[in-house]
């Protein structure tokens, strides 16, 4: 069976320029004429007479819906649907409007009253073209679209030929201009970050305050020292005041460096070993590690991250430039052949040749382990470094083919899970955080007595402690649900756990604070209604508990902790509580009815600017020296939710501020609520290197109060996931464009992909559960730097908007690169989120 003629005709548009490019022709033999489409009917089935390869790494190869121009093909269920999923809107260029529409250049149709309304709705200002301006209330930028006056001389180019932002200088918004003309704020000066271009913002900074070298040093081993391996390394380690001074390295892929001491800032310009792990440049050398393509492509990208610390000394070392180059011109193609290139900071001709010994950095020859990283590869047995990635892929990779041999679990030092037959680590079994897809490697874990119960992390207590208002397990799992309502809907009896039994609460001395708060901790935050019902009513159940004497007087933060048994009930009634629905999950993912006139729309590398109030939960987490930093979303008026990747640099909640009820930053709003953050709390088992539980939660300091610029997003229900296909919405401040941060709030469109199909897009790093792809495969919409953390909400049928995802990582920012953004998954998380409010909301 040959290939299809649509087939061929696919692989000639793609790879033709590669022998156009060596001056040779489409090779005749391959002429695609030589080749059919066609198919023939038999009685009970369809033979196929040539044959076309449907996926690889989970992208299209050939066409079975509809090609776009792009040449990228899509669901045909996609064409028509008013988005570009194509990128370039062909799929919606071929679409009939309706009467009351208007058809867009890009062929969208959108309804006549959204022509000359000040928004993008097009999506190529086509229905903004050659409408009236009223000079005293609109701009008219060179292409004819009006913004707003407000927006002239705003430091955001709303204007595509950004007419708007001519001839104003940064010192009347009170910014600082860099040579090629951009505003950067005063706090972005000297705070070891590059915002200019030519790094100008941090030229003429001085030494670093060395106020506090007094402080007691720590010291660690460096065999790199002495000739024996008997040197030590002391350095005081203050954030900032660290800069220059050597530390230990942390970063997991670059322990097997041939030394072990680092400094910054490093090649990159990185200021700290957690933002250098944390950069896109990190994950782009990462990557090329894992293809194999040269035998010290980890050793360079570690020295480029992580240059070798000379002792005493402001001096880094850095790699070779000889050994930059022969690395670059095996590695390079890689990148060329997705559309990438190698990174700018990382240009080898940045790099000493020449000098003094020890001026620059090379690989010891005689060192094999520094070719392989242990975490990154795996050494075949004829010393071959392969990918990691390709170990027990059912593949030889290694000429000897041991990359394959003694795949099973045990014999890798692996747990395996029974019902796919994967492999966890040994220390991810009974770590009270499910692994296998059925759980079963946090199932049997505990070995507890009679008089037991088992903890979420496995740990045991004894059952009268459980429900008693006092956290035995370490983990709080003793005092979570403690609370319920009986299963009688027409009574709502109050039922509470103790010693492992349900039992019901005698009525007296009960008061409608304790129903209050019997409601809040099940998640309730309105007001409830209370009754009082004979015990004669539920005969069934245990004598009920009571209320402890003086109960009042103690500092009781949860129902249980109120309540003992032995004494009898005097009233001989039980306590009923009605909660009402009018709480935070119910008034959660509104947004205002009257929103404020719409305004003209631009991209967040494809999203539009955001109408004042549009988005109520977004909001903005800063510290002193980061004006923004990361994204966050509202979830409770204490609560916000956020990417644990987010405080890699900064974990100090005393550092943190939160800013809600704002969409310019630039400018002050009424709506604007600031407040201090008390608490941050990480995923214990996030990963800087995988980013896998990429979430932290938010504590603030006071509450934040609800009016219709601020209100919290809704939270998923528990195992309710959003279904592929489905249209989202991501925003933030993020870049729009190379080295553009929009001051204000930006939104798009993104759509969830299935996570096969996303994994395609990055073949070299697998996607976990707790991750979810939304964008497009033409790359036209995804989040960016300074989006970090923020919201990915999807609307509900009922019109609430719920949070399903944060936005974690994905593909780099301004680049060739498509495909889509990969966010935190939030519904898989959920109990991790509930459970920590819960607890440190009531202990």
């Amino acid at each position: 069976v040959l290939p299809c003629m649509s087939y061929c005709d696919a692989a000639r548009s793609s790879c033709e320029r590669a022998f156009t490019q060596v001056g040779l022709g489409w090779p005749e033999f391959l002429s695609c004429y030589h080749f059919h489409n066609d198919r023939k009917k038999e009685t009970m089935s369809i033979t196929w007479v040539c044959f076309t390869p449907q996926m690889f790494n989970g992208r299209k190869i050939a066409c079975g819906g509809f090609w776009c121009s792009s040449r990228l093909c899509i669901s045909k269920k996609l064409v028509c649907n008013g988005y570009n999923d194509c990128g370039d809107w062909s799929d919606e260029k071929l679409c009939s409007c309706g009467a009351g529409e208007f058809r867009c250049g890009t062929g969208r149709c959108v309804a006549l009253s959204q022509r000359c309304d000040g928004f993008n709705d097009c999506g190529d200002l086509s229905d903004e073209a050659a409408c009236h301006c009223d000079n005293a209330v609109w701009f008219r930028c060179g292409d004819g679209v009006c913004v707003s006056r407000a927006w002239v001389c705003d430091g955001d180019a709303d204007c595509s030929d950004r007419s708007d932002e001519l001839n104003c200088t940064c010192k009347s918004h009170g910014m600082q201009e860099c040579d090629g003309g951009l505003c950067i704020p005063p706090s972005y000066l000297c705070d070891g970050e590059r915002d200019c271009e030519d790094g100008r913002d941090e030229e003429g900074c001085g030494p670093a305050n060395e106020s506090d070298s007094d402080s007691e040093p720590r010291c660690f081993p460096d065999p790199s020292l002495t000739s024996n391996g008997g040197g030590e390394i002391c350095s005081a380690m203050n954030s900032f005041k660290g800069l220059n001074l050597c530390e230990p390295i942390t970063l997991e892929w670059c322990l097997n460096q041939p030394y072990n001491a680092t400094g910054f800032p490093n090649a990159l310009g990185h200021g700290t070993q957690a933002s250098a792990a944390a950069s896109w440049e990190a994950e782009l050398l990462q990557a090329l590690t894992h293809t194999a393509c040269h035998p010290h492509m980890t050793f360079l990208s570690c020295a480029l991250l992580l240059p070798k610390c000379k002792p005493n000394s402001s001096h880094k070392i850095l790699p070779c430039r000889s050994l930059c180059e022969e690395v670059r011109g095996s590695c390079e193609r890689h990148l060329l052949n997705v559309g990438l290139s190698w990174p700018p900071e990382a240009e080898c001709g940045r790099l000493s040749q020449w000098g003094p010994p020890d001026a620059c950095l090379l690989p010891d020859a005689s060192n094999a382990d520094a070719r392989c990283s242990p975490l990154l590869h795996f050494r075949c047995a004829s010393g071959r470094c392969v990918s990691a990635a390709r170990r027990c892929d059912s593949r030889s990779d290694c000429d000897d083919a041991s990359d394959e041999q003694d795949c099973e679990c045990a014999q890798r030092g692996m747990w395996e899970c029974l019902s796919d037959k994967s492999c966890i680590n040994l220390d991810m079994h009974c770590d009270g955080f499910p692994d296998c897809r059925d759980e079963e490697d946090e199932k049997f874990c505990s070995q507890c007595e009679v008089e037991e119960m088992a903890c979420l992390n496995h740990q045991c207590v004894p059952q009268r402690a459980w429900c008693d208002g006092e956290r035995h397990c370490a983990d709080g799992s003793d005092e979570w649900d403690c609370e319920l309502f009986s299963l009688n809907v027409n009574h709502n009896e109050l039922l509470v756990h103790r010693h492992a039994q349900s039992r019901l609460v005698c009525s007296d001395g009960w008061g409608a604070a304790l129903s209050h708060l019997a409601c809040a901790q099940m998640g309730f935050w309105g007001e409830a209604d209370t009754r009082f019902l004979q015990r004669a009513v539920r005969k069934k159940f245990l004598p009920p508990l009571h209320l402890t004497p003086g109960w009042h007087q103690t500092n009781t933060s949860t129902v249980q902790a109120a309540l003992a048994e032995g004494v009898p009930c005097d009233s001989e009634s039980v306590v009923s509580v009605i909660c009402h629905r009018n709480d935070v999950r119910a008034d959660c993912g509104r947004r205002s009815s009257s929103p404020p006139p719409r305004r003209i729309s631009k991209r967040i590398l494809g999203g539009r600017v955001s109408r004042e109030g549009r988005w109520p939960w977004q909001g903005s987490l800063r510290t002193a020296l980061r004006p923004h930093s990361c994204g966050c979303t509202l979830i409770h008026r204490r609560w916000a939710l956020t990417g644990a990747h987010c405080f890699t640099r900064q974990d100090d909640p005393e550092a943190w501020t939160a800013v809600f009820g704002v969409n310019n930053l630039g400018h002050l709003s009424a709506f604007r609520q600031e407040r201090k953050v008390r608490r941050i709390i990480r995923h214990e088992r996030f990963s800087a290197r995988t980013l896998d539980y990429d979430v932290a939660l938010v504590e603030l300091r006071e509450e934040v109060w609800e009016n219709p610029h601020v209100q919290p997003a809704c939270l998923p229900h528990r195992g309710v996931g959003v279904p592929d296909d489905t249209y989202c919405v991501i925003t933030g401040w993020g870049v729009t464009s190379a080295k553009v941060v929009p001051s204000k709030l930006q939104e798009g469109e993104v759509r969830i992909i299935s996570p096969s199909t996303c994994q395609g897009f990055f073949p070299l790093r697998p996607l976990t559960p707790r991750m979810l792809c939304a964008g497009y495969e033409a790359g036209s919409v995804d989040s960016c730097m300074g989006d970090s953390g923020g919201p990915l909400v999807c609307e509900e049928t009922d019109r609430r908007w719920t949070l399903y995802g944060l936005t974690s990582w994905g593909s780099v920012c301004s680049s060739k690169s498509v495909g889509p953004g990969v966010y935190t998954n939030v519904t898989q998380l959920l109990g991790w989120i509930e459970r920590h409010i819960f607890l440190h909301t009531f202990f």
